[in-house]
């Protein structure tokens, strides 16, 4: 018979601790100390993500889990495959989407939210949903970065970026989105909405390529393919200045003949006056197939 000796079983009780560590690792996970890598205390994404699973809140009790005071994140990484057809993560902190997340199950319904802190999709980062896929960051910055890939198929494929603060897109990001039943994708940066240069979005010729802001909004060398188009930067209360969209070097192709396009930009909520050159459009491609014609708001200066 094998005996094992005091050291050795030690030995092996360290070994057999750090393997499922250093194998969570590489998984996604409840970043309960919101820095953004794994550490002690963190937990593994999986164990809240079961047949019956409807995802993860950081404010409500559930077996595995009790509500922290301080922020939790969640980083997604892998890849990460989920099969459920409806999940609602929120946390506190902040969301960090690394390699490639897929939902598989048709027409699913996934929300990713967070209620205090910010979403970063990190570069190269590939998100696809298979339904309806939303990105939220409540109150804080939702960031897409350099040579991302976002992308929804599916009969009732809605892409959704939402930020309380700053949407903020870097140079070679793609968003695009298919399905049978007029699909979107949807960009709304409520204090800021930025797209670096060469952006791309496209979208099938039922499909809708909405931006909206309630600042001024400036896209230079993007791509825009998609049966709807619409890019409208408005006033309110909390943001009363009349608002200005500027789009230098670029192509937006407008592809459906029953589609439309939109580009407005409304004037100051107080005075109800227009800025000066309120919509600029500078050596840009405008491919428009609308049988209505476009709709300008107020008429553009075309350079």
């Amino acid at each position: 018979m094998r005996r094992w000796t005091f050291a050795a079983l030690i030995g092996f009780a360290l070994v057999g601790g750090v393997a499922p560590r250093a194998f969570a690792f590489t998984e996604s996970f409840v970043d309960v100390d919101n820095d953004g890598t794994w550490s002690a205390g963190d937990l593994p994404l999986s164990q809240f993500l079961g047949p019956n699973s409807f995802g993860f809140n950081a404010l409500v009790a559930q077996p595995g889990w009790q509500p922290r005071s301080h922020p939790v994140g969640l980083v997604i990484q892998g890849p990460l495959v989920l099969t459920n057809w409806y999940l609602d993560f929120q946390v506190t902190g902040d969301i960090r989407f690394r390699g490639k997340l897929e939902s598989k199950a048709a027409d699913a319904v996934i929300a990713f939210r967070s209620l205090g802190g910010n979403v970063y999709v990190e570069p190269g980062a590939v998100v696809v949903g298979s339904g309806q896929m939303e990105l939220t960051a409540i109150t804080g910055n939702l960031r897409v970065g350099k040579k991302a890939l976002l992308t929804n198929k599916g009969s009732h494929a809605d892409l959704d970026l939402d930020a309380g603060n700053e949407l903020y897109i870097e140079t070679g990001a793609v968003l695009s989105t298919s399905g049978n039943d007029y699909p979107s994708v949807s960009l709304w940066g409520n204090e800021k909405l930025t797209l670096e240069p060469g952006v791309k979005f496209s979208g099938g010729s039922h499909a809708t390529i909405s931006m909206t802001s309630m600042t001024d909004i400036f896209l230079d060398k993007v791509s825009i393919t998609s049966g709807y188009i619409r890019i409208e930067a408005y006033s309110d209360a909390a943001h009363p200045a009349a608002k200005r969209i500027r789009v230098t070097d670029s192509t937006l192709s407008q592809t459906y003949k029953n589609g439309d396009f939109r580009m407005i930009a409304t004037p100051n909520r107080n005075t109800l006056v227009y800025a000066p050159e309120a919509i600029v459009i500078e050596n840009t491609t405008l491919k428009l197939k609308t049988g209505t014609g476009p709709l300008f708001i107020p008429n553009p200066i075309i350079r």
